[in-house]
């Protein structure tokens, strides 16, 4: 890293393996953040700048300073419980510059490090590659992204460690044990990010909200605190916030890494999110999801 650098953002983002039975052919959430980590490899400095909505500070770039980026696909040996998927899919974009622009609460830092990881549909193995990751690395950001109810984009707000009833993708014996997390009965059974998901919620829609779906009707939506009712152009907003992340492999791996914050003391300085996205084709496009997300890791 530059000397004159002052800071390197660390970020994990994540995905999922395709899911259900019979199993889909794609899940959008790891298809768009494979998306992400490619469009931050190919961004120069303008482009990634232009994403900083909230910038306070600027900094003259050296002209002789040429922005590098390294995308690099690592396959790390790993059980997922799964025989057609034995591999932990990374992908790694580091980005070196002089000066990114990029805004964060410690300082404006040079450096955008950011892993992007397949999680299998499978708990204990998620599980571990959680834990290995939190143990090997300090994150400044986790971001982890699922797929969820159609129309909207929600951010999840809390999570739980009980109450996980629903099978992962090997069946009758891929659920965890006692239906809970293990190793975090020393805290408390829901954990809530520290994040100020309804102030990012609001920003993220004033910039990306689609208001065409603004007459959709949601039946049912993943947070009980969510209107079913009609909307309309007045009100319209389609990216929300949910206290309800499904207890599913999402909300799992949702409250690991809020424990994991928890326990290290990273809770305030690591902020943790999880983003449920519409399943494909519905209201929103690839791109425009990967403007969220890319809005989401550069500033917050």
């Amino acid at each position: 890293m530059c000397a004159t650098c002052k800071y390197k953002k660390r970020v994990l983002i994540t995905g999922f393996e395709p899911f259900g039975q019979p199993r889909r052919p794609r899940n959008r959430s790891w298809d768009t953040v494979k998306l992400l980590s490619e469009k931050i490899s190919k961004l120069k400095n303008t482009s990634l700048e232009n994403h900083q909505h909230s910038c306070k500070h600027s900094c003259k770039q050296n002209e002789n300073d040429k922005r590098k980026t390294s995308l690099e696909n690592h396959e790390t040996a790993g059980n997922t419980g799964d025989n057609n998927a034995k591999q932990t899919n990374i992908i790694s974009v580091t980005t070196h510059e002089t000066c990114s622009g990029l805004v964060h609460a410690k300082a404006e830092p040079c450096q955008l490090d950011l892993d992007a990881v397949l999680l299998p549909v499978n708990y204990m193995p998620a599980k571990k590659i959680l834990q290995d990751l939190h143990s090997l690395k300090s994150f400044d950001l986790v971001v982890h992204v699922g797929e969820g109810k159609p129309d909207f984009i929600y951010i999840e707000t809390i999570a739980h460690r009980t109450g996980f009833t629903r099978f992962g993708n090997n069946g009758p014996t891929d659920i965890p044990p006692n239906n809970e997390i293990g190793d975090y009965s020393m805290l408390n059974e829901t954990l809530q990010t520290r994040a100020d998901v309804l102030s990012i919620a609001r920003e993220l829609d004033s910039l990306y909200g689609n208001c065409e779906i603004s007459t959709t009707q949601t039946s049912s939506p993943p947070s009980p605190s969510i209107s079913s009712s009609t909307r309309t152009n007045s009100t319209c907003s389609s990216i929300k916030v949910s206290t309800n992340a499904g207890r599913y492999l999402c909300e799992f791996v949702y409250y690991i890494s809020l424990a994991e914050a928890e326990l290290s003391g990273r809770s305030v300085s690591q902020p943790t999110l999880f983003v449920h996205l519409p399943p494909e084709s519905q209201s929103f496009s690839d791109d425009e999801i990967v403007d969220v997300l890319l809005h989401i890791v550069t500033n917050y």
